[in-house]
């Protein structure tokens, strides 16, 4: 097998379809109801669930690190986002290293993968949010 065909392969036994689209549901209406609705505390409130959910399972103590790195960093690429709205090339800059980023972390395991895909998404709301002003 040649590196791409290594790359592309995905093991279909793992793959848990029903999350992913419930996931991919749940994600578009939260995206159709912010742009409904445009209100900053909404975001603020969606930046608190992602902040939340990814810190993992176990006490406070385990989970308070991994919230506090993945606060830094949202916050960061979300506003970069945010002030990237002005040229499409910043914005993909942001988007691709927000990405990255995101799938750099899916290396070390399923509550950083989670987190990863969180980290995926907040630049995406603060582009909504910076594009609606």
């Amino acid at each position: 097998m040649s590196f791409v065909d290594d790359i592309l392969r995905v093991d279909w036994e793992q793959v848990r379809l029903k999350r992913a689209i419930s996931g991919f549901v749940s994600m578009l209406l939260v995206v159709a109801f912010l742009g409904a609705i445009g209100d900053p505390v909404l975001a603020a409130l969606l930046a608190t669930l992602f902040v939340t959910a990814s810190g993992g399972d176990g006490s406070m103590t385990e989970r308070l690190p991994g919230m506090i790195r993945f606060t830094i960093v949202g916050a960061a690429l979300g506003g970069l986002a945010f002030w990237s709205t002005e040229s499409g090339v910043a914005v993909a800059i942001v988007l691709g290293l927000a990405t990255y980023v995101g799938t750099l972390a899916a290396a070390e395991g399923p509550a950083a993968a989670r987190a990863g895909v969180y980290l995926t998404i907040w630049p995406l709301f603060a582009l909504m949010l910076g594009t609606a002003d």
